[in-house]
């Protein structure tokens, strides 16, 4: 249905206990030895565009066609499918944010993102959140969580056993879930692998994470990547699927 890049990506993830997090996801959580994970991807969409139409299609889609994003994710099963699960969504475009939900059923919401270099600014009205990531060389740095005080990272965090598994159980994940108003839908995407660093990184203002449900009191700093990006995404058109429920977060 539409093709785009997805450029100069930093995923932060965090180990999350499955029985905190299973009551705000309406599918089956996906979990890596017993845990599950939440994960943080800001980025920046361009060059969206229609898979057909031609230059036409293509300005018509120009408004949508450029714009950063942060997603909220998890990770989850639904028959035979693993995929992630949109918790919540930023994004500065206004026409975006009305038309996303509509068709996708994606929990968008408007914000201000200032992205530059290795630093990741979000302001919204629900609150702020700030990532700034860098190399693995650099000195520890820290992370502040609410009610978990400021805890220490040790240069982009511990990787489990099987870091090459960990790593793809993370990041190569290629069917999207959301679930809006009662209603679940899939979408897939299609690209090449990710080419990614680990890195380190400090978050500071997260409150604003509140709005994807309360999952972050208790969570541990898995893994932490940086990659340049991925071209020409094939993103299908979402499609109705069974197995649903209501969450917490999902319902709005």
């Amino acid at each position: 249905m539409f093709t785009a890049d997805w450029l100069d990506v930093i995923f932060v993830h965090f180990r999350v206990d499955p029985a905190r997090l299973q009551p705000l996801v309406p599918l089956p959580l996906d979990l890596h030895d017993g845990d599950a994970y939440v994960s943080l991807v800001a980025f920046t969409q361009s060059n969206l565009r229609p898979a057909r139409g031609g230059w036409l299609a293509a300005l018509l889609a120009a408004p949508l066609a450029h714009h950063e994003f942060l997603n909220v994710r998890t990770y989850v099963r639904q028959a035979d499918a693993s995929g992630i699960f949109f918790m919540a969504e930023w994004i500065p475009n206004r026409l975006a944010a009305f038309v996303g939900p509509r068709t996708y059923g994606l929990p968008y919401r408007l914000g201000r993102l200032k992205y530059q270099g290795m630093r990741r600014e979000i302001e919204a009205e629900e609150g702020r959140l700030t990532i700034q990531a860098r190399g693995m060389g650099a000195a520890p740095m820290s992370i502040a969580a609410p009610a978990a005080g400021r805890r220490k990272c040790t240069g982009g965090a511990p990787v489990p056993r099987g870091e090459q598994v960990f790593d793809d159980f993370l990041l190569e994940r290629y069917t999207a879930f959301t679930h809006r108003h009662g209603v679940t839908r899939r979408f897939d995407v299609e690209h090449a692998p990710w080419s990614t660093r680990p890195v380190a990184v400090e978050l500071c203002d997260s409150g604003l994470l509140a709005l994807s449900g309360d999952w972050l009191a208790g969570a541990e700093l898995a893994a932490a990547h940086h990659s340049h990006g991925v071209r020409d995404v094939a993103i299908s058109w979402p499609r109705r699927v069974a197995g649903g429920t209501a969450s917490a977060i999902s319902a709005q």
